[in-house]
């Protein structure tokens, strides 16, 4: 049991350190073959549209990434990994989200 406990834990770290360095990688073609069912039809525009979505809000992402506190980054990127697949939109709205809400007067 404690050799689990160890290897999750280092695990949880290099994710965590890996956070900090830069911007993930996610596989938006397996976040939008998850959603497609989600979003009411094996249409492949809606699909192909999904794509250029999660594309887009990567390319967002890279260029904003270090303007985001280390603490925001990893907060977020650890929510949009939660319950399936990891998405860029996700992780840009995030991370836009709590940008704004520490600016909001206390």
């Amino acid at each position: 049991m404690i050799r689990l406990t160890t290897i999750l834990a280092l695990i949880l770290a290099q994710t965590i350190l890996a956070v900090a360095a830069g911007l993930p990688w996610f596989d938006v073609r397996a976040t939008c073959r998850q959603a497609q069912p989600l979003m009411g039809s094996g249409d492949k525009d809606v699909y192909q549209g999904c794509v250029d979505s999660e594309v887009e809000a990567r390319k967002r992402l890279s260029k904003l990434w270090r303007s985001f506190k280390d603490s925001s980054r990893r907060s977020c990127v650890g929510e949009t990994q939660i319950g399936g697949v990891p998405s860029y939109v996700d992780l840009l709205s995030c991370l836009q989200l709590d940008k704004k809400a520490g600016s909001l007067p206390q």
